[in-house]
């Protein structure tokens, strides 16, 4: 999605909805083509795929951490403040299954994703609950 929306043309969306992710090859929100304002990303503290190290920290550990913390895998962090999208709650899960559990019915688990995905898919941002930027 992240390298879609930075071609030439965009895509032909309104929002961009991120979840668990490792980055997305941009640096900001403002590169997606959308706005950083309907750049939307839901990111759990507890899902291990939301912090896949940088090159830089794989290469010089905590010196490579230190030298940009929200740098990941596949560039910025989104859920980041450097990053500039709108950060929205989601169920914490547990750390061996919160990558997997952004989509889960509210029989299933706690439907704060899918509550704020639907409020932004219908076009009512004011219904999505916000969760403070890393």
């Amino acid at each position: 999605m992240g390298q879609a929306a930075q071609r030439e043309g965009g895509i032909p969306a309104d929002d961009i909805i991120l979840v668990g992710s490792p980055g997305t090859g941009a640096q900001k929100a403002e590169q997606l083509g959308v706005g950083a304002d309907h750049v939307w990303v839901g990111a759990a503290d507890s899902d291990p795929v939301t912090h896949a190290p940088s090159d830089l920290e794989k290469s010089f550990g905590i010196g490579g951490h230190l030298m940009d913390p929200h740098e990941l895998h596949f560039g910025q962090d989104p859920s980041s403040e450097d990053f500039g999208g709108n950060r929205f709650d989601v169920d914490s899960g547990v750390p061996w299954d919160s990558h997997s559990s952004y989509f889960d019915s509210p029989e299933e688990g706690d439907p704060r994703s899918l509550n704020n995905m639907g409020a932004i898919v219908a076009g009512r941002p004011e219904k999505v609950t916000i969760q403070a930027r890393r």
